[in-house]
């Protein structure tokens, strides 16, 4: 039993300490090219949105519940911000 408590407390110490090691990329940034398939199946390349001035990518699952509910609220946002250049 002590030795799982203490495997416990190890793993939430490194996984802290990793995770507070991090650090923001620039704002401006340029990133590499990638791809990225949506649900339909539909492969959508970075370079596809050239245009525009910011692209959000939002990692869903379609089979949570939870992440159905954001479907509206997606959409509302994309009505609102895509005119302004944001994809």
């Amino acid at each position: 039993m002590k030795k799982a408590i203490l495997a416990l407390l190890a793993t939430a110490g490194l996984s802290a300490n990793v995770l507070g090691t991090e650090t923001a990329a620039p704002v401006g940034r340029k990133i590499d090219e990638f791809t990225l398939r949506d649900f339909r199946g539909k492969t959508h390349a970075l370079s596809d949105f050239d245009e525009r001035q910011l692209v959000v990518v939002a990692f869903i699952g379609c089979e949570c519940p939870l992440a159905k509910q954001y479907a509206p609220r997606l959409k509302k946002l994309a009505d609102e911000y895509g005119p302004r250049g944001v994809a």
